[in-house]
């Protein structure tokens, strides 16, 4: 389970509705109860369409009057639960009867949260960051343009890098996946 403020990801999940089946209207956050005793919820909710459904299939929000239709590749991303753990029911939704197949994937991302009057064990000794590791050290110890011309430089050469471009407007050459 995730400590208080950290994220943690379910499995994926795929599913395939074949022709007439659907999912009755649900939440994808658990009840406050369940939700206290496991001190977590889920905050994300990822579906991914696997294919493109012309007929039925949407995935509609009951008290919000939107329906999103299936197509191939396309992802749908809500949030059925507050950053304190309380469920959105807002989020109701129904996955509707499918004319045709229909295939998606779901990914949760559970989020933990701290109840009043609890506290929260430190971290392990090995997600504890050193001082000197710290965000402000790292970027204290950046080196920072000395004028407002070299700072302008420096602007001008990201937004050139940014375009696909060196400063003179000529192509960049363009270094492709990872490593060298």
């Amino acid at each position: 389970m995730p400590a208080s403020r950290q994220y943690c990801y379910e499995s994926p999940q795929v599913a395939c509705y074949q022709s007439n089946q659907h999912f009755l209207s649900h939440e994808d956050a658990f009840p406050m109860p369940l939700a206290r005793a496991n001190q977590f919820n889920r905050h994300a909710t990822v579906l991914i369409y696997l294919n493109s459904v012309d007929q039925g299939g949407s995935t509609c929000f009951d008290h919000l009057g939107v329906c999103v239709q299936p197509r191939q590749g396309r992802a749908l991303l809500f949030f059925p639960a507050f950053a304190d753990g309380r469920p959105d029911p807002r989020t109701l939704h129904t996955a509707v009867d499918a004319k045709d197949t229909k295939w998606v994937m779901q990914q949760w991302v559970a989020r933990g949260y701290q109840l009043p009057g609890t506290v929260q064990p430190p971290p392990p000794p090995s997600l504890q960051a050193s001082t000197s590791n710290s965000l402000p050290a790292q970027l204290a110890s950046q080196p920072q343009p000395r004028s407002q011309s070299e700072g302008a430089s420096v602007a001008r050469k990201d937004l050139a890098a940014r375009k696909g471009k060196d400063v003179k407007g000529k192509a960049a050459k363009v270094k492709r996946g990872f490593g060298k």
